[in-house]
C-alpha cells in the first residue's frame, strides 16, 4: 500500500471516530411522556403523575347574578330548551342557559339583602341602566311601567345601553341582543322588512289598499 493511500485512509477513518463522537455529545434525553401529552389530554390519566393541575379540585358553584335578588320570580325567556323544559328559572338561567344581563345588560353585581326601601333603590341604581333623559320617563314625578308619550322620538335620543335594558328586541339594538349569535338573525331581518314594522301600506291610495284585499 502506497503512503498516500495509506495517510487517506488514515485520515478517513479519523473523521468517522470524530462524528461518532459528536452524535453522542449531542444525544439529547428522552423528554418526559408529561411533556408529549397536550395539556387537553392530560386530564384522561387521573391515576399517574400525568394529572393535570385543576384536576380534582372541588368546582366552585358559579354565583348568581344579583338580578334574580329582585326578580327572581320572573318566567324565564326560553322555556324551551334541548335538554329540558322550564317553568322557572334555573339558577337565575333559562331553559338555552341565558341569564338576564345576557340580553337586557345592566350591572349583575349589586344584590338585594334586606328589604329596607332606600337599600333597595340604590340597588337599582346601580344594576338598572340610567336613562340619559330620566325626567323623561317619570310620570308625575315617579318612574312607572307605563311608557311616555311619544316613546319612539324618546328613544331615538336614548343610549344603546337603555334601549337594550328596556327592550332587547327592539329593532334599534336587536342585532347586537336577540339576533346575535346566529340565534334569531332571520327572524329578526324579516321583522325590519314587515309591513307591521314600517307602515308603507299606510300611505298607498286607498284604490290600491283595497285591491290588494280583493
Amino acid at each position: 500500500m502506497s503512503k498516500s493511500r495509506f495517510a487517506l485512509t488514515l485520515i478517513i477513518a479519523l473523521f468517522s471516530v470524530m462524528l461518532g463522537f459528536a452524535g453522542v455529545s449531542s444525544k439529547k434525553e428522552p423528554a418526559p411522556l408529561n411533556d408529549l401529552i397536550p395539556t387537553q389530554s392530560k386530564s384522561f390519566f387521573p391515576n399517574t403523575s400525568l394529572r393535570s393541575a385543576t384536576h380534582g379540585q372541588p368546582t366552585v358553584a358559579p354565583k348568581l347574578e344579583g338580578c334574580v335578588t329582585c326578580h327572581g320570580q320572573i318566567e324565564p325567556m326560553h322555556k324551551y330548551g334541548t335538554t329540558e323544559t322550564l317553568d322557572k328559572l334555573n339558577n337565575g338561567k333559562d331553559a338555552v342557559g341565558l341569564t338576564c344581563t345576557a340580553c337586557h345588560g345592566g350591572n349583575p353585581v349589586p344584590r338585594k339583602t334586606s328589604d329596607d326601601p332606600q337599600a333597595i333603590q340604590q340597588i337599582k341604581e346601580q344594576a338598572h341602566v340610567r336613562a340619559k333623559f330620566p325626567a323623561e320617563w317619570q310620570r308625575d314625578g315617579k318612574f312607572t311601567g307605563a311608557n311616555p308619550e311619544r316613546t319612539n322620538t324618546l328613544l331615538a335620543r336614548e343610549s344603546w345601553e337603555f334601549i337594550r335594558f328596556i327592550n332587547p328586541g327592539d329593532l334599534r339594538v336587536v342585532p347586537k341582543t336577540c339576533g346575535g349569535s346566529a340565534c334569531h338573525d332571520i327572524e329578526s331581518r324579516n321583522v325590519a322588512r314587515s309591513m307591521m314594522t314600517h307602515g308603507a301600506m299606510l300611505w298607498a291610495p286607498r284604490s290600491i289598499t283595497t285591491a290588494a284585499f280583493l
